[in-house]
């Protein structure tokens, strides 16, 4: 996370700076926020792989879209359909498969129960923190003041104070021991901070809810990443859950405008 937040630094040499004559106090706080929560949702995120399959935190922490049309409905004015109604309730159902709440999934493991649970519900928190950027990010779209440099520098200082204070509490200071370890941190923080752009700059474009479903394109990525690479095979109803997730995701597509 560190070093993902030091690339992103790099993003100030390609901010619009003639723009920022027309640059509200409004603007700065919403990419303020902007920063705050895309790094809080991302930390979470990776807390959470501590504890679950990979392909569990990855569907829930990129299940956007739902969450994404309800809070764009309640704070940008976007409209909201039956349909999504309907979406709404077929994506819950997916995240409660693929949390498996101890209390619903009896299971022999009751300590991995809990763990992935635990893992789960970090990942949900992460979950809201980005569907709550993502809405910060429209709203300077709407006020035609979004810069994709400047959206990507805000996340890199905000959570370069961040990880430098929880890493100095926690005096876990230490460099890549290995080129291995150190090429495996780079090409993280080069994915993410392209990942990062790319998103910021659909998000000046188009609709939160569209952006949000092609970003579960992930999802099944991340299933297979696990099975190659962990060699972790998911359980059933974790696939079951992705499946109903990512179905309602792309349903949105037939949203009417």
């Amino acid at each position: 996370m560190f070093y993902r937040c030091i690339l992103f630094l790099l993003s100030v040499a390609f901010v619009s700076w003639d723009k920022n004559e027309f640059y509200h106090a409004s603007d700065m706080l919403l990419y303020t926020a902007y920063g705050l929560l895309n790094v809080g949702g991302v930390l979470l995120s990776y807390v959470g792989l501590q504890f679950a399959h990979v392909g569990n935190v990855t569907t829930i922490s990129t299940n956007m879209p739902i969450p994404a049309a309800f809070l764009g409905w309640l704070l940008l004015g976007e409209k909201i359909t039956f349909l999504d109604i309907l979406l709404f309730t077929a994506n819950m159902i997916g995240l409660v498969c693929v949390a498996k709440p101890p209390v619903i999934f009896r299971q022999e493991n009751l300590d991995q129960n809990r763990y992935e649970f635990f893992g789960a519900l970090i990942a949900f928190g992460g979950l809201i923190l980005l569907v709550l950027s993502t809405i910060a990010s429209r709203k300077l779209a709407y006020r035609n003041n979004s810069d994709a440099a400047l959206q990507t520098f805000f996340p890199g200082m905000v959570g370069l104070l961040i990880t430098g204070i929880i890493l100095s509490l926690i005096e876990m200071w230490a460099l890549p021991t290995s080129i291995e370890e150190g090429l495996m941190s780079l090409l993280v923080a080069i994915l993410s901070l392209l990942g990062n752009v790319f998103l910021v700059l659909g998000l000046k474009y188009e609709r939160v809810v569209v952006c949000a479903v092609l970003v579960t394109v992930s999802v099944p990525v991340s299933f297979l990443a696990a099975i190659v690479v962990l060699h972790q095979v998911p359980e059933v109803v974790s696939v079951i859950g992705a499946l109903l997730i990512i179905g309602s995701t792309f349903g949105c597509l037939f949203r009417p405008d």
